[in-house]
């Protein structure tokens, strides 16, 4: 029986997932796959003493010494800043994202970092401006920047496929049309804050996402994308026996109806131990409870019975290609 391991870093609140799989021709006989890799902002990892670190730190810990491919679900700082020093330290040979592979370079330009008019707009600004530094960074050291659009597969070693559920090519273009304008009205590296504030509201929906595919075993894995997100998606495409809940367990994270479609028998929620922004809502916690999944976190939260969650720095996950799963704190 074959298996890999998924493991969930404990970047407080941020999503950092690390893809360990079997192959040969790779250093040390393994593949690795990063699927976001947190923040970069020292005020996320408050809380050292819950397991709370950088996700390059997670890394270092795990022995991990290079990285294969990178996965980036959508530009928010809680997913994509803390990938900036990991690409650094090791350059992947492929970085998968939803724009053109070009955009970076013909379409964005750095911004000032604290154009933002509020602490929120400064980090999305910061975001832009990471995003846009690790593809120039991962070309300059010789590797790909790649587009993935709805409905294409993904092979990896060891028989691991990923299938892209989400977003739809209008929102894609609707989303490269906000960033053209975002960056033709710049003044002096200050983006207009209203598109900015437009830009970041959106971004959430039209995070990359995929049912991945190890045999019996599939896992739903689709960044912030919430409830509303998977409207018009065909709900055979989302069945999947573990699923990392969206935009961190707030309350439009999922619903009765896409949990039942999903039909998950274990479910992760990224959520920090402090429930920044009403993550982890009590709510969809008892909702995920009811419908029969486990439930496993990232951080610290209280969790559905509202006691605390032990501390951990990782979550671990192996998954075997007869559909089983056991998941694990350390």
């Amino acid at each position: 029986m074959k298996h890999f391991t998924l493991t969930f870093g404990n970047v407080g609140y941020g999503e950092a997932m690390l893809f360990e799989l079997s192959d040969p021709s790779s250093k040390r006989g393994v593949f690795s796959v990063l699927f976001d890799g947190g923040g970069a902002d020292p005020e996320t990892f408050h809380n050292p003493s819950a397991g709370q670190h950088p996700f390059i730190e997670h890394l270092k810990k795990l022995g991990i010494d290079h990285i294969d491919a990178v996965i980036i679900s959508h530009i928010h700082e809680d997913h994509v800043s803390g990938l900036v020093p990991i690409v650094k330290a090791y350059p992947p040979k492929i970085v998968y994202q939803t724009l053109p592979p070009d955009f970076w370079r013909t379409e964005m330009k750095p911004l000032s970092a604290e154009a933002g008019e509020t602490v929120s707009l400064q980090k999305f600004t910061r975001s832009l401006n990471d995003f846009r530094e690790i593809c120039e960074h991962t070309t300059k050291t010789g590797g790909k920047v790649v587009q993935v659009g709805l409905g294409e597969t993904l092979s990896f070693p060891d028989g691991l496929t990923a299938f892209a559920v989400v977003p739809n090519r209008e929102k894609v273009l609707i989303l490269q049309s906000l960033l053209k304008e975002l960056y033709r009205t710049a003044d002096d590296k200050v983006p207009d804050q209203s598109l900015l504030q437009k830009l970041d509201g959106y971004m959430n929906n039209v995070s990359l996402g995929f049912r991945f595919d190890y045999g019996k075993a599939h896992l739903l894995l689709a960044g912030d994308t919430n409830r509303a997100g998977f409207e018009g998606v065909d709900t055979g495409e989302l069945k999947a026996d573990l699923y990392k809940v969206g935009h961190h367990g707030q309350i439009d994270g999922a619903d009765e109806s896409l949990l039942r479609a999903i039909s998950p028998k274990v479910v992760v929620c990224c959520a920090s131990c402090d429930r920044l922004y009403n993550s982890a809502h009590p709510d969809l916690l008892r909702l995920i409870h009811n419908q029969g999944a486990e439930l496993w976190f990232s951080d610290c939260p209280p969790n559905v019975a509202g006691e605390p969650v032990p501390p951990h720095e990782f979550l671990r996950i192996h998954i075997d290609n007869a559909g089983g799963i056991k998941a694990r704190y350390f």
